[in-house]
């Protein structure tokens, strides 16, 4: 609990009532933040793309954007 040194005591009491409602949502935030990040799953490209033989002359994305789909974010630069 932050401790304010006020010499009215109402300020004190009003700005306390203010805070404390941010600081609880901050850390329920942070709180879902966290369990989302461990939440999340890889799933394996052989989902989306059966294994079939593809023309081996046309660069793959990986070796294209250098790393899988889904991995990373690209900009509009990148895919030229």
């Amino acid at each position: 609990m932050i401790k304010l040194h006020c010499e009215n005591k109402h300020l004190e009491l009003s700005i306390m009532r203010i805070a404390q409602p941010i600081v609880k949502t901050f850390y329920f935030i942070l709180f879902l933040m966290a369990t989302m990040r461990g939440v999340a799953q890889s799933v394996d490209l052989n989902y989306y793309l059966p294994d079939v033989s593809y023309n081996t002359e046309i660069t793959t994305p990986e070796q294209f954007i250098g790393h899988q789909i889904g991995d990373w974010h690209i900009t509009h630069d990148q895919l030229y």
